[in-house]
C-alpha cells in the first residue's frame, strides 16, 4: 500500500499537470493563501461551470504560478470539486441560465469569449438562447 505522504504528492501533482493544461488553453488559473492554513496555497482553477481549487503546500508549488486576482474564502468542497470535474470532463459544463434556471451548454463561442475576457467565473454570465435577448446589449439600447 502506498502511504499517505505519497498520495497527497501525487495528487498536488496532477492538480498541477491539470492547471497547467487548462491554463495553456486560456482558463484563468492562480493561487491565493489558504485560509487559516500558514504554509498552503489555494491553487484555483476557473473552469466554465464553476471554479475549483486545492489546498496545497507552498514548497510543492514553487514560483510557477501567477496569483489569482480574487479573494476566495477556501476551496470547493471535494464533492463539489468531483462533480465539476466529472462534468468537465463529460463535456458537460452543468451550466443553468442564470434567467430562468434551466440546464443548457453554452455555444463554443460563447465560452471562448468568456476564456478570452479573463474574467473568473460568475453565473451571471451564462445565459441560454432563449432568454439571451433579455440582457442583449443591442437589444437593450432599443428599449
Amino acid at each position: 500500500m502506498i502511504h499517505d505522504d505519497a498520495l497527497l504528492e501525487e495528487r498536488n501533482l496532477i492538480a498541477q499537470a491539470l492547471a497547467r493544461m487548462a491554463q495553456r488553453a486560456g482558463y484563468r488559473v492562480g493561487v491565493r493563501p489558504a485560509p487559516d492554513e500558514d504554509g498552503w496555497r489555494l491553487l484555483v482553477v476557473d473552469l466554465p461551470g464553476g471554479r475549483i481549487a486545492w489546498r496545497i503546500p507552498i514548497g510543492e508549488l514553487g514560483d510557477l504560478w501567477p496569483r489569482y486576482p480574487e479573494e476566495i474564502e477556501d476551496a470547493p468542497r471535494p464533492e463539489e470539486r468531483r462533480d465539476r470535474l466529472a462534468r468537465f470532463i463529460r463535456g458537460d459544463f452543468g451550466m443553468r441560465c442564470w434567467i430562468c434556471g434551466e440546464p443548457f451548454e453554452p455555444p463554443r463561442e460563447q465560452i471562448e469569449r468568456w476564456l478570452r475576457s479573463g474574467r473568473g467565473y460568475d453565473p451571471t454570465d451564462w445565459e441560454c438562447e432563449r432568454c439571451g435577448w433579455l440582457s442583449d446589449p443591442a437589444i437593450l439600447e432599443e428599449r
